[in-house]
Formats: C-alpha cells, sequence, structure tokens
C-alpha cells in the first residue's frame, strides 16, 4: 500500500479521475493520504483525516514511506491558526502560501522549519500560536468573512459551508468529518434553539430531509455561513432568515454541539 502527502498549498480532490469532473474536496498542506487506487496520471486517495476519498492528478503528490506515514500523527502537527502564512523555502527562499488548517509535518520548534517532501521551509511562530483559551470558534471564524463559497473548497479563497466548518474546528485542535450530512452525526444533540450556544453547529435540510448546509451559532440568534460568501444572517428555529433576500433560504434541521472543551 502506497501513501503520500500534500506538499502544495491546496490540490483539488476529484469524483472521477478527470480534470473535468467536480471537486468534491481538497487537500491542505500537510495532508497525508493513502492511495488506493490508480488510473493512468491519476491516484484514488483517502485522507488520513476524515477518511474522505477522492481522486488526485497524480503528480500533485509527494510519496511517503510506510514508516513516515503511520509515524505521522496530524492531530500533534502544528496547525496554521490565522487566514493565510507566509512560508519561505530554505533553499530558494520562495514564498509558499498556506490558507487556515493547514499542517506543518516534521515540525522543528527550536528553527520552526518544516517539511513535506524534499524541501524545507521556515514560518514564523505567530502564524500558528494555539488559539486554546485565546479565541473562540466564534471568533475564529469571522477570519474568513466574505471568503466566496467554491464546492469543495477548504481554503481562504473558496470553501464551501462544511470545508469552512471543517477548517475553523482544524485551526482549534479539533478534526471533524468533511460533510455537512456526515457533520451532523458528531457531537450531541441540542435541544432546540434556545438550549444552542455559540459555537454549536446548526444544521439544514431539504423536503426529503436530507441535510444540505451547515454553519455556525453565534449565539443571539445569528448565525455564521457560507452560502454566496461567509457572511452572517439571522436564525431562529424555522431556520435562516436573510435580510437581503428578504426570506428563509434554509430549513433548519438540526443542532449539535462538539464535546471539545473550548
Amino acid at each position: 500500500m502506497r501513501h503520500a502527502i500534500c506538499a502544495l498549498s491546496a490540490v483539488p480532490v476529484r469524483k472521477e479521475p478527470s480534470d473535468k469532473s467536480e471537486m468534491t474536496t481538497q487537500l491542505l498542506f500537510g495532508d497525508a493520504c493513502t492511495v488506493i487506487a490508480d488510473d493512468g496520471g491519476w491516484s484514488r486517495i483517502r485522507n488520513k483525516a476524515d477518511g474522505y476519498e477522492g481522486w488526485v492528478t497524480a503528480k500533485m503528490l509527494e510519496p511517503m514511506t510506510e514508516e513516515t506515514y503511520a509515524g505521522y500523527d496530524m492531530s500533534a502537527a502544528p496547525v496554521v491558526t490565522c487566514g493565510m502564512a507566509f512560508a519561505y523555502n530554505v533553499q530558494t527562499g520562495a514564498c509558499l502560501l498556506l490558507s487556515g488548517g493547514s499542517l506543518l509535518p516534521m515540525f522543528d520548534s527550536f528553527s520552526s522549519v518544516f517539511s513535506a517532501g524534499k524541501d524545507r521551509f521556515h514560518i514564523e511562530k505567530r502564524y500558528i500560536e494555539s488559539l486554546s483559551g485565546r479565541e473562540s470558534p466564534v471568533d475564529t471564524s469571522l477570519r474568513f468573512l466574505s471568503t466566496p463559497y467554491l464546492w469543495g473548497g477548504k481554503n481562504v479563497f473558496g470553501m464551501d459551508c462544511s470545508g469552512f466548518m471543517q477548517v475553523v474546528f482544524r485551526m482549534h485542535g479539533v478534526q471533524i468529518a468533511r460533510d455537512a450530512s456526515m457533520q451532523a452525526g458528531e457531537g450531541i444533540a441540542v435541544d432546540g434553539l434556545s438550549q444552542a450556544v455559540g459555537g454549536d453547529l446548526m444544521f439544514f435540510g431539504n423536503e426529503q430531509d436530507r441535510i444540505t448546509h451547515v454553519g455556525m451559532y453565534m449565539g443571539n440568534g445569528k448565525i455564521i455561513h457560507n452560502s454566496g460568501c461567509v457572511h452572517v444572517d439571522s436564525v431562529d428555529e424555522t431556520g435562516i432568515f436573510s435580510h437581503s433576500a428578504a426570506g428563509y433560504t434554509h430549513r433548519l434541521a438540526c443542532i449539535r454541539r462538539l464535546e471539545a472543551g473550548f
């Protein structure tokens, strides 16, 4: 079995092995994966962090040995905790852009150097400061205001609703599932909006009761979510009320609280 790591800022993961196929998610820098199939110049991968599968152009991945993959504890790797960080190649000086939620493999805390594949990079520690006790998930979500909606996206230049939530929680050291329907099974149920607190995840469904959207409750009847772009709307027991649309846009299905101890 082969393993690999993402050594680029963001790599598209597609539904089928074709550049014309839809992007279903992305690998961010530092995401490790297992290659489970090959098709020409494409590799079907399984993300080590969340188990999500899809097709990636093989040349966009850096190979990892079995030993390195097994010893790579992604939950312990430093994570970029700002919207965008800058790292510099130690050999060439070239700048590497890292979006929030990117991981730093093989990080040396003394030199602030990390590596993925053959290249080594230096980063300022202010980009990876822990958010524990300093900033709530709601505060972190506000860093992404106006980020445009992009189906399958997970970075500051474009993300979808569930990718937005996954990145925010990873910045707090918590790994959650990729899609909204999967995230709706995590944590514990909250019994109605009156019991909700800031940081709870709110899920919304269609007429067939399928979960189609997720956002984060901010408190005081407000929700931050990505629909068109990351923005704040009003929310009540019915769902999301958009003042710009002058009506409800999403029907509330359930509320979940992650037991992360923020």
